[in-house]
């Protein structure tokens, strides 16, 4: 017997339980905020057209209660040395919902949104439409492919449909930011829940152990979560503002990370070593990456030609040997032979900077240069000057054509230096 806005139990103080015409009980409390801001039923949208002083109470509810709390099964709120509440019944089972929570968050019912961050509604007519539209009066929840047939609480932009039991759990009790700054990668708001465990082993779509998405500590109950993309941060990385940069597979789908536990290994994408354990996965894709290459990922400044972005390899050589029986790469700026270890590579365009052009090119890029072309004008560093060339420059210094890489640059002249005479004028 509880509100099912605030989830609190009934009482015969503040949280009486009061009715609305359309039969929807709520506790005066919540029903008071409700006629304030919105006006509306939250369940089914119907206008409230009295005022509070005309709205009665829910009187057989409250009949219940009073025979509880006169036969000792009073509920009281109890305050623990931390200042988290727990409920407690005197007389019956202790119904513990302690938990470690952030401060500065305050109590409240989640609005559900699609993953378009539509607002649902309920519609009980859903069945009907998909059966005229479709032929199907089938309806499938979109987050734990549940299906039924009936009514849903829906997205009708979208054809998002999700069941009853997975929006009473997707707007179950929650402690939401006093100032809702935190948002996953696609913009969704994220909310700090006390059932995080309970949720993911009933409503993933796949078997899996969640992670933090910065400091990479296994999910427990009471971390901040985007359920729509099972994006989590724990209270410690959300007070150090310590967020992670999004990396995507190559559907550009966010790769999150987790343990898939439905399978025994995987292969990673980068490095195609079979390996066991937590990858950063886009189970719509299959895709993973292991935890070494994704750690050594960046987006760096110099792109190839094509201006795809670099992965940064710290173990090139190894992987060399391991997959191609090779000893050394050839760097697409210095066109040296190069053994060292790190290198910045494009897969799709075949392309290696070594460590030391890599290095020339953002220091030039940063710094400036203290040459110019020959009417003044600076020289900047482009990525793409063979393919604004056609496939290729020369380099105004040491007059070597160039291919694949970029080139310090004046447009306008048509001036070029490469990666490796730059050296000689860095500032």
């Amino acid at each position: 017997m509880e509100c099912k806005v605030c989830l609190e139990k009934y009482n015969t103080l503040n949280k009486r339980p009061m009715v609305l015409e359309c039969g929807h009980t709520f506790c005066m409390e919540c029903l008071q905020s409700i006629k304030r801001d919105f006006n509306e039923c939250p369940l089914d949208r119907q206008k409230i057209i009295k005022t509070i002083s005309e709205i009665g109470f829910n009187y057989s509810l409250l009949e219940v209660i009073s025979s509880l709390e006169s036969h000792g099964l009073r509920m009281k709120t109890q305050v623990n040395p931390k200042g988290t509440e727990e409920l407690v019944i005197t007389n019956a089972h202790l119904i513990s919902r302690s938990h470690s929570e952030p401060s500065g968050l305050s109590k409240r019912r989640k609005i559900v949104y699609c993953s378009e961050m539509h607002e649902l509604s309920y519609n009980e007519h859903t069945s009907e439409i998909y059966s005229s539209l479709c032929g199907d009066s089938t309806i499938i929840c979109d987050i734990c492919r549940n299906f039924w047939t009936g009514g849903s609480w829906q997205c009708s932009m979208c054809k998002y449909d999700i069941c009853n039991q997975c929006y009473i759990d997707q707007s179950a009790e929650t402690t939401e930011l006093a100032l809702p700054d935190l948002k996953c990668w696609k913009g969704h708001p994220m909310y700090f829940y006390v059932n995080t465990l309970e949720y993911y082993n009933k409503k993933l779509p796949f078997k899996a152990i969640q992670k933090c998405q910065s400091c990479k500590c296994t999910v427990s109950n009471g971390f901040f979560s985007c359920r729509q993309c099972f994006f989590d941060i724990c209270v410690k990385c959300k007070n150090k503002e310590i967020l992670p940069v999004p990396h995507k597979c190559s559907s550009k789908h966010n790769l999150i990370f987790r343990e898939m536990t439905n399978r025994d290994f995987y292969e990673c994408a980068n490095c195609s070593r079979m390996l066991t354990g937590a990858s950063y996965n886009c189970f719509k894709c299959q895709y993973d990456l292991c935890e070494s290459c994704f750690k050594v990922l960046e987006l760096c400044q110099v792109k190839c030609s094509k201006n795809h972005s670099l992965t940064c390899i710290d173990d090139r050589m190894a992987r060399y040997k391991e997959n191609y029986a090779l000893t050394y790469y050839v760097c697409s700026s210095c066109e040296k032979t190069c053994d060292e270890e790190k290198s910045y590579h494009c897969s799709t365009c075949n392309f290696e900077l070594c460590s030391k052009c890599y290095g020339i090119a953002v220091k030039g890029m940063t710094m400036g240069l203290i040459i110019t072309c020959n009417n003044a004008h600076k020289l900047l560093y482009a990525n793409d000057t063979c393919t604004y060339y056609g496939n290729l420059f020369v380099c105004y210094i040491c007059k070597m054509k160039k291919t694949k890489v970029g080139s310090f640059h004046c447009r306008k002249c048509e001036y070029d230096i490469c990666i490796t005479c730059a050296e000689d004028y860095l500032k």
